[in-house]
C-alpha cells in the first residue's frame, strides 16, 4: 500500500511539473483561495501582511463544533483556531508546536516528538480525537505519538475545547483537534493556472534542517497539488544548556491532491500524504533509559488516502452534501539497540462518512444529519512472532447523527444536536469474548445577543470513549513474572461537560479603525469510569533466608530469592471532575495587534479527592506584532507564563508512578516576517 502511494505521489508532481507546458505559467505567490465553498471542512484565507488584517483571530472561520462554517467568535462551544498565516510564521516543526499557543491546550509526554500528545483542559491520549480532512486518527499505542503530520502540510488546526461525541462520536472527551492539509487553491490565485514553491529552514536550537518543494497546476476544472518535504534535527538542547539524549528525529513527507469541480457546486477530490519519520528514543519517550525502559530505534511510516465528494447548494432546500472515503496505514518497527529483538506493529483506519444539510424557513433553519461508519483494526510481531501485548483485533463502529440550527429570534440562536453509536469489539486470537454496546450522545448550545457588543452563551455535551483493543484484548507478559489479563467487561468512559461564558465585540471603540474582542468561558467537566491499567503482584515467600550470589550465607538452601507474580489487566477505576474557565481577548488598532489569553483547570478524583495527574499548571499568553511603515515588514513577541504545578497525586492514588511538581517559568518568543511586494521579489517570504 505505501508503495502504491508512493507512486501516485510520484505520478502526481510529475502531472504538475507537466500542467506548465500548456498553461500560462504565473510568478507571483497568491492570496489564498476556497476552491468552492466548503461546509464542513474549514478554510483560511490568507492575505498580505500590507493589507488590514481581519477584525481578531477570535473570528476565524470554523467548522469543528458545527460541521458547518461558522465565526469562532459566534459558537456557544469553545473553538481555538491556528491559521495559515500563524502556522507559517511560528514555522512549528511538530504539531505540539503549532498548538501551544492556544488557551486550554497544551502538550505532554515531550519533549521527545516520540511519545508527544495533545491535551485538551485535562484529558490526553485517546481522550482527544484527532481528525485529518475530516478522518479519524484512532492509533492507540500507549507510550507513542500519534500525531503524525508535518506541519509544512497543514492550512489550518481547529480545536473544539470540550466533549464532542454529539457529532463525532467515540474519543471526544477531552476535545476535538481538527487538521486541514493545503489544497491547490492554497497556492493558485483566482485566473492563475501554474505555481511553484521552495522552502529552507534551520533551528538551532535542535539543528534541524529543513526543506520542501511544492508544485500546484490548474486546468480547466482540473487541479492538482504537490508537497514534498524533509526534516532532518539533532538532540534537543534544553534550557539549561545541555542537550536531550536520543532526542533526533528524521522526517519525510509528502503530499498529493487531485481535484475536479465537475459542476457547478460539486466537487470531487482524491489525496494522500505519506509521513516517516525515524529516530532512536526510549521505550517511553517522556522517561529516561533504563532496564525497564530500553532505547529503541523506532520508525513510524504512515499512509493515508481519502476521497471525497462535496456539494454546495447554495439558495436550496438542499444546501449542501459530502460523502469521506478514506484508509490510514500505519506501521511502526522497533528495533531494541543492543539487543536481538525486532517489534513490528500494524494498524488501519478505514471509514465513510456521509451528511446532508437543509435549510428551512422560517427561523433561518439549518438541519444537518449524517452517518459514520469506520473500523480499526491492529496486529503485532515480536521476532516474527504474534505478540499479544498489542493484540491482533479489530473494532467496529457506526454511528448516526442529527443536529439542528435554529435561528429563533435575530438575537437568538439554540443548536441542540444527537448522536447514537454502536462498537464492536472483536479479538481475532479468541482472546476473550466480543464487546457488543452502543452510546447515545447529547448536545445543546445556545447564544443571546443581549446588546450590540454583549452576547450570553451556554451549552451542555455529552460524550464517550469505548475501550481500544489494547485495554480490551492485551494478553502475554508484562515484565518478568507479570502477565496481562484480558478484560472485556470494561465500560465506556462517559463526559458531561457545562459550560457558560459571554463575548465582547467592539469596532470602533476608540478610533475608526480599531477592533476588540473578548470571550470567556467557565466549565465543569464530569467523566465516569476512567480506564486504567492496574498491576497486582504477589511475592513468594521461603522458608529458607533469601539468598544472595555469589556469596550467599551459612545456612542458605538455595541461591534464589523470592519470586515476584501477578497480572496487570485494565479497569474502570474512578470518576473525575475537571472544571475551569478560559479568556480570550484580541484587539487591533491599524498596524497593532495584540492578543491576550489565560487558562486555568483543575482536575481531582470524586472518590478520594485527589489531583488528577497531567493537569496543566495556569498558563497566561501575551500576543503582541506591528506592521511597520517599510512595506512588507512585520514583527512582534510572544510571551508565555506558566505558574508553578504542585497539585500532583500521591503515589497511591496514581498506579503508584510518582508524579513531580514542576516550577513555573516564563518564555519570550520573537519573530520576524518580511513579504517585499516589488515585482523583483514578490513571493519571497
Amino acid at each position: 500500500m505505501i508503495l502504491v502511494l508512493r507512486a501516485l505521489h510520484l505520478l502526481g508532481l510529475a502531472l504538475a511539473v507537466a500542467l506548465p507546458i500548456s498553461l500560462r505559467a504565473q510568478q507571483e505567490v497568491p492570496v489564498s483561495a476556497d476552491s468552492a465553498a466548503d461546509a464542513d471542512t474549514a478554510s483560511s484565507e490568507s492575505a498580505p501582511a500590507t493589507d488590514k488584517p481581519q477584525a481578531t483571530r477570535l473570528e476565524a472561520v470554523t467548522s469543528v463544533a458545527t460541521r458547518t462554517r461558522h465565526s469562532a467568535f459566534e459558537l456557544p462551544e469553545s473553538v481555538g483556531i491556528v491559521d495559515a498565516d500563524r502556522l507559517e510564521t511560528e514555522q512549528p516543526s511538530n504539531l505540539g508546536e503549532a498548538v501551544q499557543h492556544l488557551p486550554g491546550v497544551d502538550i505532554a509526554n515531550g519533549p521527545r516528538q516520540a511519545g508527544e500528545a495533545v491535551v485538551i483542559r485535562g484529558l490526553s491520549g485517546d481522550r482527544v480525537l484527532v481528525t485529518v480532512d475530516g478522518a479519524r486518527q484512532n492509533f492507540a499505542g500507549g507510550h507513542r505519538s500519534k500525531l503524525l503530520l508535518d506541519p509544512d502540510l497543514l492550512k489550518q488546526v481547529e480545536v473544539l475545547r470540550g466533549p464532542g461525541s454529539a457529532l463525532w462520536g467515540s474519543g471526544a472527551l477531552g476535545g476535538v483537534l481538527a487538521l486541514t492539509t493545503k489544497d491547490a487553491a492554497d497556492f493558485l490565485a483566482p485566473g492563475q493556472h501554474f505555481n511553484a514553491r521552495a522552502r529552507l529552514g534551520f533551528q538551532d536550537g535542535t539543528g534541524e534542517q529543513r526543506v520542501g518543494a511544492t508544485l500546484a497546476g490548474r486546468y480547466g476544472a482540473f487541479d492538482v497539488v504537490g508537497d514534498i518535504g524533509r526534516r532532518d534535527s539533532d538532540d534537543l538542547r534544553l534550557g539549561g544548556g545541555d542537550t536531550l539524549p536520543d532526542s533526533a528525529l528524521e522526517v519525510d513527507s509528502s503530499l498529493l491532491k487531485f481535484g475536479w469541480d465537475a459542476a457547478p457546486g460539486h466537487r470531487l477530490q482524491l489525496s494522500s500524504f505519506n509521513y516517516r519519520d525515524q529516530g532512536i528514543s526510549p521505550s517511553n519517550p517522556s522517561q529516561p533509559e533504563d532496564s525497564d525502559n530500553p532505547r529503541l530505534d523506532r520508525e513510524n511510516d504512515q499512509g493515508y488516502t481519502q476521497l471525497r465528494y462535496q456539494f454546495e447548494g447554495v439558495g436550496r432546500r438542499l444546501s449542501g452534501a459530502h460523502l469521506n472515503l478514506y484508509r490510514t496505514d500505519l506501521d511502526v518497527t522497533e528495533d531494541r539497540v543492543g539487543a536481538p529483538r525486532h517489534d513490528e506493529l500494524i494498524f488501519d483506519t478505514r471509514g465513510v462518512d456521509a451528511g446532508l444539510r437543509f435549510g428551512f424557513a422560517p427561523f433561518s433553519q439549518v438541519l444537518s444529519l449524517g452517518a459514520e461508519y469506520y473500523e480499526d483494526s491492529g496486529e503485532a510481531t515480536r521476532n516474527g512472532a504474534p505478540r499479544p501485548q498489542f493484540p491482533d483485533a479489530r473494532q467496529r463502529v457506526q454511528g448516526l447523527y442529527l443536529q439542528d440550527e435554529l435561528q429563533l429570534t435575530p438575537a437568538w440562536t439554540l443548536i441542540p444536536g444527537l448522536r447514537h453509536d454502536r462498537f464492536r469489539s472483536e479479538s481475532n486470537t479468541n482472546a476473550a469474548r466480543d464487546l457488543d454496546e452502543s452510546e447515545t450522545s447529547l448536545r445543546l448550545g445556545t447564544s443571546y445577543q443581549l446588546t450590540d457588543w454583549l452576547a450570553l452563551q451556554a451549552s451542555y455535551g455529552e460524550a464517550f470513549r469505548a475501550p481500544n483493543l489494547t485495554e480490551l484484548y492485551s494478553a502475554g507478559t508484562h515484565f518478568l513474572g507479570n502477565q496481562f489479563t484480558p478484560n472485556p467487561e470494561l465500560r465506556p468512559e462517559k463526559a458531561a461537560n457545562k459550560e457558560l461564558g459571554f463575548r465582547l465585540g467592539w469596532d470602533g471603540l476608540w478610533r475608526e479603525d480599531d477592533a476588540l474582542r473578548v470571550r470567556f468561558s467557565a466549565y465543569q467537566n464530569d467523566v465516569e469510569d476512567f480506564i486504567e491499567l492496574v498491576v497486582n503482584t504477589t511475592v513468594s515467600s521461603f522458608p529458607q533466608p533469601v539468598c544472595s550470589l555469589p556469596n550467599p550465607p551459612p545456612g542458605c538452601a538455595s541461591p534464589l530469592g523470592p519470586i515476584i507474580a501477578g497480572t496487570s489487566t485494565f479497569e474502570n477505576l474512578r470518576d473525575a471532575e475537571l472544571k475551569g474557565g478560559e479568556l480570550e481577548a484580541a484587539y487591533e488598532l491599524g498596524r497593532f495587534t495584540g492578543e491576550f489569553s489565560y487558562a486555568r483547570v483543575r482536575g481531582n478524583n470524586r472518590e478520594t479527592g485527589d489531583p488528577l495527574a497531567l493537569i496543566p499548571a495556569d498558563t497566561a499568553r501575551l500576543g503582541l506584532s506591528y506592521r511597520l511603515p517599510w512595506p512588507g515588514l512585520r514583527v512582534g513577541t510572544h510571551i508565555t507564563r506558566a505558574a508553578r504545578q504542585d497539585r500532583v497525586p500521591p503515589p497511591a492514588s496514581n498506579g503508584g508512578v510518582v508524579v513531580e511538581p514542576t516550577d513555573g517559568y516564563t518564555v519570550a518568543d520573537l519573530f520576524a516576517v518580511w513579504e517585499p511586494s516589488g515585482e523583483a521579489l514578490k513571493g519571497l517570504r
